[in-house]
């Protein structure tokens, strides 16, 4: 299964078994570990992880409410003024692990990420 997310600036594809990697911005930059992403779900109520995946949710329900309530600037509007709504992109990640130091990339890391080939 594939799901293609197109963003304002981006479209990354995202497959199962495909690795996700984590980047650390802050104090020692670099490639910090690895999981693989075992399931891939667009949902309109971000709300309703809680509910899929209980306290298995990188955020607490507070700051997604927090942070769905600063998003409320960009919503978007299609014809005579109706509102669509975005789709919340789900990933469920399996096999997580941390490595035992960062790895520094060979390149810039942009903040909207980036594909890595081994």
């Amino acid at each position: 299964m594939e799901k293609r997310i197109r963003g304002w600036l981006y479209t990354f594809s995202f497959k199962l078994g495909m690795k996700f990697v984590f980047y650390q911005l802050h104090e020692d930059t670099g490639f910090v570990g690895e999981a693989k992403i075992k399931k891939i779900e667009l949902i309109d109520d971000p709300m309703k992880v809680f509910e899929m995946y209980g306290d298995r949710v990188f955020l607490t329900k507070g700051e997604l409410r927090e942070y769905v309530r600063s998003q409320e600037r960009w919503k978007y509007y299609r014809g005579r003024g109706k509102e669509k709504k975005k789709k919340w992109l789900v990933i469920e990640l399996e096999d997580i692990r941390k490595y035992d130091k960062p790895i520094k990339p060979k390149r810039f890391v942009p903040v909207g990420g980036q594909y890595l080939k081994e």
